[in-house]
């Protein structure tokens, strides 16, 4: 069964998910004492953790992680149809099998634990965009709670409470995209397709600085061209199983062209 998220183009413009040996720099806020650290590649973004936590339990959320959350988002929309009065703000699923399932991983204890993790780390991990689009094109500041409120597995059952904020922005369909799943779970992957799908030029192709494109897909400096390409390998296979395609046609003098069909779309005649 197909399945989609309509995403706020905020993030997806604006992707996160991080490789796991991403390094950042943990800061407690003076104030606040929370931890607090801003996206390697993005400092409009900030990542913030309680108080409580160890600094050794803090990490970055990771392509899975951001699997897992759109995952829940796509699932808070089905329970949500426009036509609903009353809104639905818990998620159930019969099995860690069956969103595993959904994210395409196998089912083996270890990814089961991944997946523990990813809903502990959505219990705690809040954002703060410092620029957050609206759809007349103007920025505000945004502080974006932990999208779990809580969850809780009974038996096989996983039920999980989304936070309000979130409710909200799931349910909101304007200045939104919408984004097949599951999405690559590589984190440069991922990040790629998203921006890419936010893309409105369709039927033409867009010219990008080649490094500047590969940072903000969170792609370290260590040979970075070539698992910018890899990454849009992976990228480039996620649109065709999706209907859609990815083309270099540019890259010359450290820029990139790339000629996009969306998703859904053909090219034009």
């Amino acid at each position: 069964m197909s399945v989609s998220v309509r995403l706020n183009r905020n993030l997806a413009n604006y992707p996160i998910a991080c490789s796991a040996r991403t390094a950042v720099h943990w800061k407690k806020g003076k104030r606040s004492r929370r931890w607090l650290a801003d996206l390697p590649w993005e400092d409009k973004i900030q990542i913030r953790f309680p108080a409580s936590l160890e600094r050794d339990a803090l990490r970055l959320p990771t392509g899975h992680d951001m699997g897992v959350l759109f995952l829940l988002l796509a699932e808070l929309q089905r329970l949500n149809p426009k036509k609903r009065k009353d809104t639905v703000s818990a998620v159930q699923f019969s099995t860690a099998t069956a969103v595993l399932r959904h994210l395409s991983v196998s089912s083996c204890s270890r990814e089961r634990e991944r997946l523990f993790a990813a809903l502990d780390l959505l219990s705690q991990m809040s954002l703060r965009h410092r620029q957050w689009y609206v759809p007349l094109g103007e920025s505000v500041r945004k502080v974006l709670p932990p999208p779990i409120l809580d969850w809780e597995q009974r038996g096989y059952r996983i039920s999980i409470k989304i936070a309000p904020a979130w409710v909200s922005l799931a349910t909101d369909p304007k200045f939104t995209v919408n984004v097949p799943l599951p999405l690559p779970i590589d984190h440069a992957s991922q990040n790629l397709a998203l921006m890419i799908r936010a893309w409105d030029l369709e039927g033409d192709y867009q010219m990008h600085n080649r490094s500047s494109r590969a940072r903000k897909a969170g792609i370290a400096r260590w040979h970075r061209k070539q698992r910018l390409f890899a990454a849009l390998e992976t990228a480039r296979d996620w649109f065709e199983e999706n209907g859609g395609g990815i083309e270099i046609v540019h890259q010359h003098f450290g820029e990139l062209g790339l000629l996009v069909i969306q998703p859904g779309q053909t090219a034009s005649s």
